[in-house]
């Protein structure tokens, strides 16, 4: 069965509806159009044209011709590649409408090849594993990559939460003698797939214990006016927590929700540290991060560092803004980042001091000093809730109005994702991604038949939680209009 592209929207003083290029891995597609009929009645019209170029417009030829009740084109590319299309009506008069150099209005790429993905392990020697990766595909959709490692603890494949990019690598602590295995897959733009799967045993000599300072969360290092309401009352974090194990250089890596849109769960010393996708703000002048974990790195970079070196970096936190401050702890190996655990949800400042070799270091942070960055750890998923669906009625019985309502203390930008399926358990299919949270949207149907249809809407918080909602009763679509006609006439006796 050819693939349904799009409907596309014909008048006759206008080209193709200009959309975004569509990627398909089958050269066999249609081209559904509507047309008005009144104007095509009144101009007599006889067929519609459609054009192909291969160059990106520079040269065009007409490769299929139909009569204005077809409704639809159906076009089969001899080779991969990026084909742009274009419509003209031919009139009674043999007349072409629009006149005018050809305009493209639908591209389409034909993508028939599948990427290349690579995944590898490596023993780091210190009781740690990396795993990297690498895929290639001139139109790889990176957003798409999925990797998972094996939970020996509970025999089940769980998500490893990565930075979703063509390359990247990530590491995590692995018990002596552990055998570790891995599996990614990624898509490209057109639905193909790659696999890649890797596995390495962790040499039980290799793990040794580090040194590292105990957190002394006894007392404030700095505390300034209007704290004093909180003297009788510990930190949330006061001799409950120690520092997770450091782990080498990352960045905040982004969620990959998968099937699980729920909060996340923390990382700990067996598993993958869980970091949230999130995007650095400037907040009170303060540069902010929210993330949806409890553990979480914070990376670091030394700055004029002199001939006796580094000696120890400290990490101070603050709950309140900087009005108390509390040493955290220091990082044992001087490397970047530096892992943080927190015991709840909060908004949490950070501040580093760095000593030189001979023990030089800058003042501890000072009672209402602000903090030089904010964590804000936020693991409660937006709420939302779908209404029922509505087909359209009359000249807008091809459309659905979707309507919602989505609240958190902070969404993401453009946070709205919809889906639709044609059974409740999928597969899924996008609608729209990408959207504000206007708490509508109407949607263009492309069903040619009478179709039950499933709706999905995912919505993404700042901190990285995803809820999804789908509706409970599916919204059968009929696109026919009935009509009746007469069959007979039957004469009664009048009434006396």
């Amino acid at each position: 069965m050819p693939v349904v592209l799009a409907i596309l929207v014909l008048s006759m003083t206008s080209e193709l509806a200009i959309a975004a290029p569509v990627h398909t891995s089958r050269p066999r597609f249609r081209i559904p159009f509507q047309f008005d009929s009144a104007e095509i009645q009144r101009l007599g019209a006889v067929e519609i044209q459609l054009y192909v170029s291969s160059d990106r417009g520079v040269n065009w030829r007409h490769v299929q011709s139909v009569s204005p009740t077809a409704g639809k084109f159906t076009f089969e590319a001899e080779q991969d590649g990026e084909y742009w299309f274009a419509v003209r009506t031919l009139d009674g008069r043999r007349q072409q409408h629009p006149g005018g150099p050809l305009q493209a209005g639908l591209q389409v790429v034909v993508d028939q090849q599948q990427p290349e993905l690579e995944v590898g392990l490596t023993d780091l020697q210190d009781g740690r594993v990396l795993l990297s990766w690498r895929a290639v595909d001139a139109h790889l959709d990176a957003e798409t990559l999925s990797l998972e490692f094996f939970n020996v603890a509970t025999s089940r494949w769980e998500g490893v939460n990565v930075t979703a990019a063509a390359n990247g690598q990530t590491s995590w602590s692995v018990k002596p003698g552990q055998l570790v295995s891995v599996r990614g897959q990624v898509a490209d733009r057109a639905g193909n797939t790659a696999t890649s799967e890797a596995s390495v045993t962790i040499d039980g000599t290799s793990s040794r214990p580090r040194d590292r300072d105990v957190p002394d969360f006894s007392k404030p290092v700095a505390e300034g006016p209007g704290s004093s309401e909180l003297a009788g009352t510990p930190p949330s974090f006061d001799g409950r927590i120690t520092p997770v194990e450091p782990t080498p250089r990352a960045q905040f890596p982004q969620i990959r929700s998968g099937n699980s849109p729920q909060q996340l769960v923390t990382s700990d010393a067996s598993r993958p540290p869980a970091l949230a996708k999130s995007l650095t703000r400037v907040e009170g002048s303060v540069p902010t991060r929210r993330v949806n974990s409890r553990t979480f790195n914070i990376s670091y970079a030394f700055d004029n560092v002199g001939p006796s070196g580094v000696g120890d970096v400290d990490l101070y936190i603050s709950e309140n803004g900087g009005l108390k401050w509390y040493h955290y702890g220091s990082d044992p190996d001087r490397r970047s980042p530096m892992s943080v655990t927190v015991p709840k949800d909060g908004d949490y400042g950070f501040a580093l001091r760095v000593h030189s070799g001979v023990g030089i270091a800058a003042t501890p942070p000072q009672p209402e000093e602000k903090p030089a960055f904010r964590i804000v750890v936020d693991q409660t998923p937006p709420k939302a809730q779908l209404y029922p669906l509505v087909q359209g009625q009359g000249s807008a019985h091809n459309k659905v109005e979707i309507q919602w309502v989505v609240t958190d203390e902070l969404l993401a930008d453009k946070p709205i994702a919809l889906f639709y399926a044609l059974q409740s358990t999928g597969p899924w299919e996008p609608i729209a991604t990408g959207l504000d949270n206007t708490g509508r949207y109407v949607w263009t149907l492309g069903l040619e038949a009478a179709q039950k249809i499933y709706v999905r809407i995912d919505a993404r918080d700042a901190a990285g939680n995803v809820t999804r909602v789908e509706v409970n009763q599916p919204l059968v679509i009929d696109m026919s209009t009935p009509t009746a006609r007469i069959l007979d006439v039957e004469t009664l006796r009048s009434p006396q």
